[in-house]
């Protein structure tokens, strides 16, 4: 395809992705903050009052743009880790200092801002949840009973799922209050055997309790795995200063570790979201229409056994599939380098066109 066209794809592809994303998000924030719908006893059903209501759900603003600078984190880090893996394994220095170097520090650059981008979005959406979800986020601090000003938890032991089992190891005092209301004392929160209590007196009988588990350490993988990136972005800035080229092999290595370390923790902060709002598929807005609430009982559709596990088995084969062609045709391409077809004749080129080299990934 010609520069201009194959440019136009990628700005296509980029901006249709990411109103796709900003859709399903909105759709998405809705089931955890049901906002512009009306219940009609009538039909039993909710319905759609407001769609700017929707779209412009606090909720779902707030997780939009964490999924963005997750996702610019995501290519920042791919970029710096790419590049600083060809820093080492070139032999040639005047191609590592004229476009490997700058690339790295380009990539590292993204990931330090795109983890900026995520701390401010992340904190304002801790404190939507605490408003909004306070079960999910006692959950996730695996927060038993009522407490003011309790202390941020960063490791427990026990059984997860039963409040009276866990001991808080090491805890951080001050973060958790700041997460919930902005400020560091006079915090009071909520504990889960209260919310249970609470929950029972206001929706009837049942266990409104997520995993506590998993909810507590998909928490904690997001937040610890963010941090590989944001490391190696500040070792590889300070490797490369100063026109420096770093060719040491743990350098390398760090650089190959940190490649799969932000789509871990994408999945596991979706995981946190997911698992988080258990056992509600639509979660009751606290200040909304009390009826617009579906729980996972409640929205079960009635199949079979056997059609459900085909149907997991059929995705599940099909996604792996696609992951394994796509991790082959990603490292084929780095692996090969940028520069791979210089040693092939080029192409003839048209009477009047600028040339052009041949791109990985041209169609």
């Amino acid at each position: 395809l010609p520069r201009l066209v194959h440019l136009a794809c990628i700005w296509i592809v980029a901006i249709a992705v990411n109103a796709s994303a900003f859709f399903i998000i909105a759709a998405n924030s809705w089931m955890q903050h049901p906002v512009g719908a009306r219940f009609n006893p009538e039909t039993g059903r909710a319905e759609l009052t407001s769609i700017v209501a929707l779209f412009t759900n606090n909720t779902a603003t707030a997780a939009f743009s964490h999924a963005v600078f997750g996702a610019f984190l995501t290519a920042g880090t791919f970029v710096a880790g790419v590049c600083s893996w060809w820093l080492v394994r070139g032999r040639d220095t005047d191609e590592a200092r004229t476009m490997y170097r700058p690339a790295t520090i380009l990539g590292c650059l993204v990931t330090l801002a795109a983890a900026g981008g995520l701390f401010l979005t992340g904190d304002a959406q801790g404190k939507l949840m605490f408003q909004q979800q306070p079960m999910k986020m006692a959950s996730a601090e695996s927060l038993c009973h009522t407490e003011t000003d309790p202390d941020f938890s960063i490791l427990t032991v026990g059984t997860h799922n039963n409040c009276d089992a866990v001991d808080h190891v090491i805890e951080v005092p001050y973060v958790l209050p700041f997460l919930a209301e902005g400020r560091f004392d006079g915090v009071t929160l909520e504990g889960v055997k209260d919310l249970q209590e609470r929950y029972e007196a206001t929706y009837g009988p049942g266990d409104y309790r997520p995993n506590l588990f998993v909810t507590y350490w998909s928490f904690r993988a997001m937040i610890g795995l963010l941090a590989v990136p944001v490391l190696f972005a500040m070792v590889a800035l300070w490797s490369t200063r100063r026109g420096r080229l770093p060719r040491q092999r743990w350098f390398a290595t760090f650089a190959l570790l940190t490649l799969p370390t932000p789509f871990l923790a994408n999945s596991a902060g979706w995981v946190f979201t997911e698992m988080g709002r258990q056992p509600w598929v639509v979660v009751p807005n606290p200040t909304g229409d009390q009826m617009i609430r579906l729980t996972v009982g409640e929205g079960v559709s009635v199949h079979s056994a056997g059609m459900v596990f085909l149907s997991l088995t059929v995705f599940t084969l099909l996604y792996a599939a696609l992951a394994c062609i796509w991790f082959w045709l990603i490292r084929r391409y780095v692996v090969e380098g940028p520069l791979e077809h210089d040693a092939e004749p080029a192409p003839p080129t048209p009477p009047g066109d600028a040339d052009v080299a041949p791109l990985s990934f041209a169609y």
